[in-house]
């Protein structure tokens, strides 16, 4: 992550606690600007695929540097216990029903999302990816567990992947790891803020891309990377 990111903070937290060496690898914005056009030209300008994929380059590329040619990450976990945000808002509209319906439509659309993102990621990097959570034998499992023990409420309050949490307990996962509040990728790893200051420092502004008819800056900074080939 970024210097002084909460997901680099809350790593070398965690590591303490259990007494596990933890291997940050920080990224400047100088190395972030420099793989934009790789990054962008291998899967396209979309935003959030962007700011996803490029936390998980420099971690694969910090993987390989120390000899892995096999990187296990979580992928599969949010859609399976219910670990995204998104799925309070439609508990709280829709119930349990809803919700199963939605986790099960998550899950689905994975294969056209992110597992595609993370192969082409992977392969610029050159390592392969294994993703436990997505072994069938756990999936057929999690896919039967009840949606009240993945989002359920205690004393009004949403907890998500709360089975998830509870295990972790179990197998004396420190305390501030279980109720940390989950942080998407981009924020955790100050990768989207980064990038919004590369995009102001090279005149792309939010009023600007709105008067262009794209959404935001980001948008209008990327499909420049695109149709350029380069910075």
């Amino acid at each position: 992550g970024v210097e002084g990111s909460k997901d680099v903070e809350n790593a070398i937290l965690t590591g303490e606690e259990i007494g596990l060496e933890v291997k940050v690898r920080s990224i400047s914005e100088e190395e972030l600007e420099a793989v934009l056009p790789t990054v962008v030209g291998v899967i396209g300008g979309n935003v959030l695929n962007v700011e996803l994929a490029i936390p998980l380059l420099f971690a694969l590329d910090a993987a390989r540097e120390d000899g892995c040619d096999r990187v296990m990450n979580g992928t599969g976990a949010d859609e399976l216990f219910g670990g995204y945000s998104k799925f309070v808002s439609v508990l709280k509209e829709g119930g349990y029903e809803a919700l199963q319906s939605a986790l099960t439509s998550s899950f689905t659309a994975l294969s056209e999302n992110d597992l595609v993102r993370e192969e082409e990621v992977a392969g610029i990097v050159g390592v392969l990816l294994r993703r436990p959570f997505l072994d069938a034998r756990l999936v057929e499992y999690a896919i039967r567990i009840p949606p009240q023990y993945k989002v359920t409420v205690k004393n009004e309050e949403y907890i998500r992947k709360y089975i998830l949490r509870i295990m972790a307990e179990h197998f004396h996962t420190p305390r501030s790891a279980v109720e940390r509040r989950k942080l998407a990728f981009q924020y955790g790893s100050g990768v989207d803020k980064a990038l919004r200051r590369i995009a102001l420092k090279k005149g792309f502004t939010r009023r600007k891309a709105k008067e262009l008819g794209f959404r935001g800056e980001l948008e209008h900074f990327l499909e420049a990377i695109k149709l350029k080939g380069g910075l």
